[in-house]
Order: structure tokens, then sequence, then C-alpha cells
């Protein structure tokens, strides 16, 4: 995203959150880009997937005198994790079981070999992996998004899952997402929004993603066709779009 975003002319700030963390709180997140955007004009074009959907939320919350507009690629939703019902629960102890076995397959070196070029290629892994249900499933969800990845972004993406650490501390903040939740005042947004949401949202959330948009009187909700979680990867027009459209109106 950020060399398409460059190429057009934009100046991108891609702050690193200690998402390896796991004592880490949004409190520390957001000082964390505040101290990145610290010598940037106002008017801020925030730009957030999944968690950092809320995190941008929250922030621009916060911080509205510097928030020019907002880009929300899939946030994550409250009606699964601030209030879920019955099967948005059971989807939250799957999520969270998820993590924990992603921990112990990237202690023991797992997800490194599977994630490497030449077994992707291959597929070996992923195939072995069937004989346990949620084993397959972490395997090939890190996979799945691997390849769709920039040649040089995947020892950056294989560093980061590669360590049992960052699978704990996701596990942490999963937990820790209703209260995150808690702090939204689902404040009315005085800038320009979009929000994408994957294509084939469930009712619920797609009508949560519609609500957000409607925070804003220049808000726009898009559904990403033909796109999974990760937008940026299967849709990276489509989210350079939403920018620069963003861009255009805060000015």
């Amino acid at each position: 995203m950020t060399p398409l975003l460059r190429q057009a002319g934009h100046d991108v700030v891609a702050p690193d959150l200690p998402i390896d963390d796991n004592t880490a709180s949004f409190d520390t997140y957001a000082d964390v880009a505040c101290a990145a955007v610290d010598e940037c004009s106002d008017d801020l074009i925030l730009v957030g997937h999944s968690y950092g959907g809320l995190l941008a939320r929250l922030f621009a919350e916060r911080h509205p005198e510097k928030v020019g507009g907002l880009v929300l690629v899939d946030p994550v939703l409250g009606c699964e994790w601030a209030h879920p019902g019955k099967a948005q629960d059971a989807l939250r102890v799957s999520a969270v079981k998820l993590t924990r076995v992603g921990e112990w397959l990237a202690r023991f070196g797992v997800v490194r070999l599977a994630s490497s070029p030449a077994v992707l290629r291959s597929g070996i892994i992923p195939k072995l992996a069937t004989s346990h249900q949620v084993t397959e499933g972490v395997l090939s969800r890190l996979t799945a998004e691997i390849v769709k990845l920039p040649r040089e972004i995947v020892p950056v993406f294989r560093s980061h899952w590669c360590r049992a650490k960052n699978f704990r501390a996701l596990t942490v903040h999963l937990r820790e997402l209703p209260s995150s939740f808690a702090e939204l005042r689902e404040a009315r947004l005085d800038c320009p929004e979009v929000v994408i949401s994957a294509d084939n949202p469930s009712d619920e959330g797609l009508a949560e993603h519609r609500a957000i948009a409607a925070l804003s009187a220049r808000g726009e909700h898009v559904i990403a066709e033909g796109s999974g979680h990760w937008v940026q990867f299967d849709r990276p027009d489509l989210v350079v779009a939403a920018i620069r459209r963003v861009v255009r109106a805060a000015r």
C-alpha cells in the first residue's frame, strides 16, 4: 500500500505498533501513533485494517483536531467481540484457540517451515496438517495470505508470525477487545470517512459497518467484491482509491 500511495504523491507514515508486547494497551498504541505523526501537519488521514480500524476510531475520538479523514478497512466488529451472541461467542473462543495453537506451532518451528517459499509452492505442510483441524486452520490462514504478498514483504511477514510471542500477544489482544470497544463513544465525526467491508459479510456485520460510516455526514460504505478480510492484499486498488477520495474530500 505504501509504495502505491507514495507513487500517487501522498506522504505516508506507517508506524510499527508494539503488537508483540502482550502488556501493550490502546494507550500504548496511541502514544506510538502520536509520536509517529508528531511532526506531521494536522488533517491526517487515518487508515486502519481490522483491529487497526478500532484503533483509528479511538484515536479520532481522542484527537479530532488532528484527523482529517478515516479509511477503515474491514474494521473489527463489536457484534462479534464486544457484545457477541451465542454463535459469535463460539467464534471468539475458536479464535483464541487458534492463537494458542499458533503459538505452539511457531515455538516448534512449524510456522517457519510452512511459510517457506519452497513449501508454499509444494503444499506439503497444509496437506499434512489436515489431520488436525485447528492446526490446519492456523497454517492455511497464514499461507493463504503470504502468497498474496509482494516478494520483498514476505521475509518481514514471516519474521513476525514465526515468533511465538506474537501469537501470545494476539491471544491477549483478543481478550481485551471488549474493553477497547467500551472506550468508544460512537461520537459523530466531522470528517470524511470510508468504511470497506470484505465480501459476503454477515447481515449483522454489514449493518454495523454501515452504522460506522453513518457517523459522518460524509461517510461512505463500500463492499470489496471478491475480497476476504485482508482487503489490502485482495483489492489494493480499492483501498488506494478510497484513501484518495478521502484526501480530496478533506481538502
